[in-house]
């Protein structure tokens, strides 16, 4: 691809806010690492050169934060990738129905993506425009988004105005932060030792702001008063922790424009035998059976799928019984399982195979119904509601049968049939042993998995 680098530079002194925290440890999937310090390339036109408190300015709507922050956060996207070396999170906006706009660092490299908001609507995603010189990345949805779709700005942001970011930070929820503009036209010097870093590079036209961002805002909008896009996040400096900067809608704008033409999709991935998930990937399941133990299953699945999609499959396959490990060992079980990202989870059906020697008895499941209504006859007379079934949860040595649906993304060499993107259905068998549900057995439905 024209136009194409990755950011590989050893020395660190700023570092893009591109994803979620490693555990334990820092952020990152495709680090920005900057040498030097933060270079002044062209002050805001009419702004004295040298100048970097932030300067008045005068007119111009104010920043209203919650109200802009209810009317477009529907818009704003969690994306959780699949790489190499550990997938990562970050943030993106829709520009499109299906077409979401973010930083190239966040999706570069990646294996799978996957697009995630707080109400639990997912989707898969592949990346249509990508380039790394201005970090600017285009991915298309597998399905329909309904949501605000985000317009650019004209114009580069006053210095001195306010402005408002949004993003998914330290695996969190989406939050709305406000920023002060000091400085247009910013430049970042991204070289390191020509050994290893190859010819110089300058990263250009970045807009600067008065505070950091965190893991996971990386790609996030940057909005102006009105709710117009005047840049996406960039990253924060390690030099001075209070200051952020963004990629400029000035430059992504043409690119998005041209991209968003293309019926086609890049190609990204690194080459490598293990792609793992992020390293705190959380998968929401949606308990769809009804009155029933299904909020049970549907707490079991989240943890078993949050684990596979993070990478940690030891703690997958502990929830797995020794007849479902089927005479494999962890490592080739994992290595099955390497790429996968499960998300779009519903259970379907869920009933109770062997209560258990231990049953408990438990308050009816928010699925279920609270019972009928109290009636007035003709007479005047009122007849008792009927209570709702009390949900039977089996305990020691008991067992559940559930049908769940899914869907998985997964590299095409370990996809079925070499898909990349598949839906399943499973009727899972539970066991609970040890204060502790496990699989035991699995049965895939007639005519599944089916391509996304």
């Amino acid at each position: 691809m024209q136009g194409v680098q990755g950011w590989t530079t050893p020395r660190v002194v700023a570092l893009c806010a591109a994803v979620a925290a490693v555990v334990s440890v820092a952020t990152t999937l495709v680090v920005l690492r900057v040498t030097a310090d933060d270079a002044v390339a062209l002050p805001a036109v009419g702004v004295p050169t040298g100048v970097t408190s932030p300067v008045a300015v005068t007119g111009g709507a104010r920043l209203d934060l919650p109200a802009l922050f209810g009317q477009v956060s529907d818009g704003v996207v969690r994306i959780e990738t699949t790489a190499c070396v550990l997938g990562g999170a970050g943030t993106g906006f829709l520009v499109g129905p299906d077409l979401v706009v973010t930083a190239a660092h966040v999706v570069e490299g990646a294996h799978a993506i996957l697009l995630r908001r707080d109400d639990g609507t997912e989707a898969e995603a592949r990346v249509v425009g990508l380039d790394s010189v201005h970090d600017v990345a285009l991915v298309r949805s597998s399905k329909r988004l309904d949501g605000h779709v985000f317009r650019f700005a004209a114009a580069e942001p006053a210095v001195g105005s306010d402005v408002a970011a949004l993003g998914y930070p330290l695996d969190g929820p989406l939050v709305p932060v406000r920023r002060t503009v000091t400085g247009t036209g910013q430049s970042l010097d991204v070289s390191g030792p020509a050994a290893s870093a190859g010819p110089d590079q300058v990263v250009r036209d970045l807009i600067r702001v008065d505070g950091g961002f965190e893991g996971g805002d990386s790609g996030g909008p940057l909005l102006a008063a009105d709710g117009s896009v005047v840049g996406f996040v960039e990253g924060r400096s390690l030099a001075d922790k209070n200051t952020g900067y963004a990629v400029s809608a000035l430059q992504a704008a043409p690119l998005v424009a041209r991209w968003r033409k293309l019926t086609t999709t890049v190609d990204v991935a690194d080459v490598c035998d293990a792609p793992v998930g992020p390293p705190q990937s959380r998968v929401v399941v949606r308990d769809a059976s009804g009155p029933g133990p299904g909020a049970v299953v549907a707490d079991f699945y989240g943890t078993y799928a949050s684990a596979i999609n993070s990478g940690r499959y030891a703690e997958a396959w502990g929830l797995l019984t020794t007849n479902a490990r089927a005479g494999q060992t962890l490592e080739q079980w994992s290595a099955a399982e390497r790429s996968s990202q499960i998300f779009d989870v519903a259970v379907r059906q869920v009933s109770v195979v062997a209560p258990g020697a231990d049953p408990t008895t438990a308050a009816a499941s928010p699925s279920a119904p609270a019972g009928s209504s109290p009636t007035r006859t003709p007479g005047g007379t009122t007849t008792p509601a009927t209570p709702a079934p009390p949900v039977v949860t089996p305990g020691e040595g008991g067992a559940l049968r559930a049908v769940v649906d899914f869907s998985s993304t997964q590299e095409d060499r370990l996809g079925p049939g070499g898909q990349t993107c598949s839906r399943w259905r499973v009727t899972y068998t539970l066991l609970r042993a040890d204060g502790q549900w496990r699989i035991d057995r699995t049965l895939l439905a007639e005519g599944y998995p089916q391509p996304c």
